[in-house]
């Protein structure tokens, strides 16, 4: 029977906070779609929840800052116990690389700021307790979601050492498999589902390279599909490259989620620090056009704290 792994991203185009990488993974007793096997407790965001958690690419659930508690609901509910109170906690269970080390140089992080962030705590324990409930019932068993998070300066040097956003956007890929990976028992097959990005349609030069002891094989490599088989391994792995792979497989939709929750998480912090200093400035997004306009107004704030702009301004 599968693990299923799914791994997705955001962050990617903003000049301002961190790019967050994220594997969900869960086993399933059959390869039915974890939307229909889950359907008593999750829905899609087109559906009636009627009670119900929405699963889906985040940007259907979450738009113009609604819909972010919904985010909140299914990326810490679907943690294993125990369940993490702080955002330390949660890299401490999640964290993958760097991750904990490279935020603790950021002014503006805060690790040990209480969960949940934008919700009731209640209802945030009462949707961990539907998706547990549920799982139990399908068979169908949640690990903890890998997350890897790049902030500003760490991403920069990345572009400096490979001058190429779709290389660290891969590197992160292969890091989350890796760690995905190591995290469960190899006593089952393993489906990968990653997103695609942009038009790229080959990979096996990257997984030959995140897994050396492997034999990749090729087996399709089109604008629809690039899937592949990893073998050699203690388990037999298939990796599928599809563009808008949250739409068709569910691991994928919460790691979706779960990497925009931390990225929203990250920039809420990320505002809260320099709205702090200037007080009735605008909060940003990070994106380009927006991004410009901050960045100008922080610039004395910069130097009287002595902060680099490189250590802010993403290049790429």
């Amino acid at each position: 029977m599968p693990y299923l792994i799914g791994i997705d991203e955001a962050g990617y185009g903003p000049n301002l906070g961190p790019l967050v990488q994220s594997a969900a993974v869960a086993w399933s007793p059959d390869d039915e779609c974890l939307w229909a096997r889950l359907s008593q407790a999750v829905c899609r965001a087109k559906d009636r929840p009627a009670g119900r958690l929405v699963v889906d690419d985040s940007k259907l659930v979450y738009t113009a800052r609604k819909g972010i508690e919904k985010l909140e609901h299914v990326a810490l509910g679907i943690q294993s116990s125990p369940k993490p109170t702080s955002v330390r906690a949660l890299f401490e269970q999640c964290g993958v690389g760097s991750t904990a080390t490279d935020l603790v140089n950021e002014p503006w992080y805060l690790a040990d700021q209480s969960l949940p962030v934008f919700s009731d705590e209640a209802d945030c324990e009462a949707a961990g307790i539907r998706l547990h409930r549920s799982g139990l019932e399908q068979e169908v068993r949640w690990f903890p979601t890998c997350v890897m998070v790049t902030p500003t300066p760490r991403f920069n040097s990345l572009l400096t050492q490979f001058d190429s956003k779709g290389a660290i956007l891969t590197r992160g890929v292969a890091a989350l498999m890796q760690s995905a990976l190591a995290r469960i028992p190899a006593d089952d097959i393993v489906i990968i589902a990653v997103d695609k990005q942009g038009g790229r349609n080959r990979y096996a030069a990257m997984l030959q390279s995140a897994f050396p002891e492997a034999w990749v094989s090729v087996e399709l490599e089109s604008a629809a599909e690039s899937r592949y088989r990893l073998e050699g391994l203690k388990r037999k792995v298939t990796v599928v490259f599809r563009p808008r792979a949250e739409a068709e497989h569910m691991s994928v939709a919460v790691a979706s989620m779960f990497s925009k929750y931390i990225r929203e998480l990250m920039m809420d912090q990320f505002n809260r620090f320099w709205t702090a200093k200037l007080p009735g400035l605008a909060p940003t997004a990070g994106y380009p056009v927006d991004a410009k306009r901050f960045m100008a107004a922080i610039q004395p704030v910069l130097k009287t704290l002595e902060i680099d702009e490189s250590t802010v301004w993403r290049r790429k």
